[in-house]
C-alpha cells in the first residue's frame, strides 16, 4: 500500500490538528473524500474542512469538524485567510489542483499531502485546467511531504507529468467504499424477464452510452439500466430516443428520472441489479484508461457482488478481468456474448467480485498503513528535540 515500510510508533501523542482543502469537487458524492474525512475524525484528529465551490457538505460531516468556506469575492477570501493563518497546522491534505492551490495560498501546515483523484493533464484537460494553474503546480509540486493515489500505474503517470521526485513517498490507495452493508455470499442472477445492468454515473458519450443502447436494441432478457447525471448532448438525444420524439428507437433501455446524490444512495441503486457496467471509452486520456482502480462505481458494483463489463484496456484487465469477476470488452458490439458468459457463471462471478472488494476495494483494509503514512509525514517535519509528540496511534 505504501512505498516504505510502515513503523509501529510514529503519530503523535496529541491529536493532529488536520485541514483537508477541496475545490470545484462535489464533496458530498465523493466517496474518496468523505472516506478520508470519516477515518481523521474516527482517528480522533482536530480536522478543519476548507472548501471553495465544493458543492453541499453532509450533514454527518458539518457537524463534526470545522468548516471554513473561501468565497470567491476578493474580501471574502481575505477575511477568511486570515482565520487560516491563524492556526498551524500538524498537515494538510489537498485534493487535486485546485486544492493544492488553495492549500499552497492560504493554509500554514507543517507537511502538505497531495492527494489525486483525477489525473490532471495539459493535453487532456485545457478547459479545466488553465495553464495559470498547470505551472503553478508544476513549480510546487515537490514541496509536498506525500503524494496519495489510487495505482502504481497511475503514480507514474502522475510523475512523467508533473516532474516529481522519486523520493517523494507515496501511499497507493484505490477508490474504495466501506465495509458496511457489503454482500458477503455469492448472489443468485434474477429470473429472466429482464434481468438488469446498470450504469451508474455520467451520462456521456465518453462513457459509451449511445453504442450501449444501440446495442440493447438485440439483446433478449436483458435491461440497461441507465442511472447518473447530464445536461448535456447525450442526455438530450437519449431523452429523445426513448420517450421523446423518437420514441422506440432505444429499446431494452430504461432511463431513471433521478439520480444519486450520495454514495449510500448510489448503492441503493444498485442493489436490486444483476450486472455492472463500467465502461470507458478507450484513448480518451490516460485518466479514463487507468481507472479501474479509480472508479467508485467499480468498488460499490464489486462490494454487492456484481460482475462487471468493462472495456478491454489496461488495469480493467490486469486488475478486474483476471480476477474472475468482470467480462473485458473491446467494443460494445460483443456484450451478447459477454452477458452469455455471465449467465452461465454467474455465481462464481458474483464470488469473485465479493473476494475483490475484500482485498482491494475495501477502505478498512488500508486504514492503519494510512495513519502511519500521515504519522511520518508530520514527524518528518518535527524537530529531533521533541520526541514527546511522537507515539503510538
Amino acid at each position: 500500500m505504501s512505498d516504505e515500510t510502515t513503523p509501529q510508533h510514529c503519530l503523535c501523542a496529541s491529536p493532529f490538528r488536520v485541514a483537508v482543502v477541496v475545490k470545484h469537487y462535489g464533496l458530498n458524492r465523493s466517496q474518496p473524500i468523505l472516506l478520508l474525512l470519516d477515518f481523521l475524525q474516527r482517528k480522533g484528529w482536530l480536522v478543519t474542512l476548507v472548501l471553495q465551490n465544493a458543492g453541499e457538505i453532509p450533514r454527518r460531516v458539518r457537524d463534526n469538524v470545522r468548516v471554513i468556506a473561501i468565497p470567491e469575492s476578493y474580501f471574502g477570501k481575505a477575511w477568511e485567510a486570515l482565520a487560516l493563518r491563524a492556526t498551524l497546522f500538524d498537515l494538510a491534505i489537498a485534493f487535486d489542483p485546485h486544492g493544492f492551490s488553495v492549500a499552497r495560498k492560504y493554509v500554514r501546515a507543517k507537511a502538505l499531502i497531495y492527494y489525486s483523484l483525477e489525473l490532471y493533464m495539459t493535453a487532456f484537460n485545457p478547459s479545466s485546467y488553465p495553464d495559470t494553474l498547470a505551472q503553478f503546480e508544476r513549480r510546487h509540486i515537490n514541496s509536498i511531504a506525500g503524494l496519495i493515489i489510487q495505482s502504481a500505474e497511475r503514480r507514474k503517470i502522475f510523475a512523467a507529468e508533473y516532474g516529481l521526485n522519486d523520493g517523494i513517498p507515496t501511499f497507493v490507495l484505490p477508490v474504495c467504499a466501506k465495509p458496511t452493508g457489503r454482500v458477503d455470499s455469492p448472489r443468485a442472477l434474477g429470473p429472466k424477464g429482464p434481468r438488469r445492468m446498470i450504469h451508474l454515473g455520467g451520462i456521456t458519450a465518453e462513457q459509451g452510452i449511445p453504442r450501449f443502447c444501440e446495442v440493447m436494441n438485440r439483446v433478449h432478457g436483458w435491461e440497461l439500466v441507465v442511472h447518473g447525471h447530464s445536461f448535456g448532448a447525450t442526455m438530450f438525444k437519449l431523452k429523445n430516443r426513448l420517450d421523446g420524439f423518437y420514441a422506440g428507437y432505444y429499446r431494452n433501455t430504461r432511463l431513471t428520472e433521478s439520480y444519486f446524490e450520495t454514495p449510500d444512495q448510489a448503492e441503493q441503486v444498485c442493489a436490486d441489479m444483476d450486472v455492472g457496467l463500467a465502461w470507458f471509452e478507450g484513448g480518451l486520456s490516460p485518466n479514463f484508461d487507468t481507472a479501474a482502480l479509480s472508479s467508485g462505481k467499480i468498488a460499490t458494483y464489486l462490494k454487492l457482488g456484481l460482475p462487471l463489463i468493462v472495456n478491454r484496456v489496461g488495469s480493467f484487465v490486469d486488475v478486474l478481468e483476471s480476477a474472475g469477476c468482470a467480462v473485458a470488452l473491446s467494443a460494445p458490439e460483443e456484450l451478447p456474448n459477454a452477458l452469455k458468459h455471465i449467465e452461465e457463471n454467474y455465481r462464481q462471478m458474483s464470488e469473485a467480485a465479493i473476494h475483490l472488494f475484500s482485498t482491494t476495494y475495501d477502505f478498512s483494509n488500508y486504514e492503519n498503513d494510512l495513519a502511519a503514512f500521515l504519522g511520518r509525514a508530520v514527524y518528518r517535519t518535527v524537530s529531533e528535540k521533541t520526541p514527546e509528540r511522537v507515539a503510538e496511534a
